[in-house]
């Protein structure tokens, strides 16, 4: 417990420091890094049989496309279309080595190969998306502030009132008092990041703000019991070791990739942040 509040003292600044005060491309990089992280991390967890080399691929795969969303060039169509072709080509040939030299590993490896070098990094890349938007920095913090918030909320009122399993089969550890929780604690941090943006010149929607943690945290929790069954499934407590009192990367962003990518899509469908 000690361990956790120390290293989440010291990560929290640094994350509000890049994405405020950073541009767009030091937060795509930093992305970059975490997405290429959790790609290795899944792969070892889901997929232990497959030669390490393999990894290599769907890792360079999810470091490019956060890296390409914050690029300098990212709005030029070319560049754009570049990446996508290198992406692409990594995955053909992932493809073709796998099962041309290595006929017996299952095409569901392959499968999550692409998922982790894919999807997952253009879903943590909404944050990346959300800081290029006109509004920048108070779009960016959504995510964290709603993922962040869920977790600790959760894992805070599941101490205290835990008594009744979320989803035993796939998590022994989630409480229906702890989700109820996180939803608090995220609509709570949600009424209070609207003063802050008020306080910094901006205008927004108490309601539509509560609406974003409310739905994003009850994202937040499905995210988290899709990656812990991934961990059962593999026969695992963590995803890793990289950080103390965590576990690995993936276990620290594991749901922050869900939560991400549907607050990209409710800004976009239901604005709650506005200019003055």
């Amino acid at each position: 417990m000690k361990t956790r509040i120390i290293v989440a003292a010291i990560g929290l600044p640094l994350i509000i420091a890049v994405v405020l005060l950073a541009p767009a491309f030091v937060l795509g990089i930093m992305f970059a890094i975490i997405s290429a992280l959790c790609a290795w991390e899944f792969m070892k967890a889901i997929s232990p049989d497959t030669p390490k080399r393999y990894y290599i691929y769907p890792v360079i795969s999810a470091a490019l496309i956060p890296l390409a969303q914050g690029s300098i060039f990212a709005g030029i169509y070319f560049f754009r279309a570049l990446v996508f072709v290198t992406v692409l080509l990594l995955t053909v040939e992932l493809i073709f080595s796998v099962r041309s030299k290595h006929g017996k590993i299952p095409l569901s490896a392959l499968a999550f190969a692409i998922t982790c070098g894919l999807v997952f990094p253009y879903m943590l890349s909404s944050i990346v998306r959300l800081k290029l938007s006109d509004l920048g920095w108070p779009l960016a913090f959504l995510p964290f502030i709603i993922a962040f918030s869920s977790d600790a909320g959760g894992y805070f009122f599941g101490m205290a009132f835990g008594k009744h399993k979320l989803a035993p089969h796939l998590s022994k550890n989630k409480t229906i008092e702890g989700g109820a929780g996180g939803i608090i604690s995220a609509a709570a941090f949600m009424l209070i990041y609207y003063f802050v943006l008020k306080a910094a010149g901006y205008t927004a929607s108490i309601p539509i703000l509560i609406l974003y943690g409310i739905t994003g945290s009850v994202i937040c929790q499905l995210g988290d019991i899709c990656f812990s069954a991934v961990k059962r499934e593999g026969q695992i407590k963590d995803f890793g070791t990289l950080i103390p009192g965590h576990g690995g990367m993936l276990d620290r962003f594991d749901s922050m990739h869900f939560t991400a990518a549907f607050i990209e899509i409710m800004v976009f469908l239901l604005p709650a942040i506005w200019v003055k």
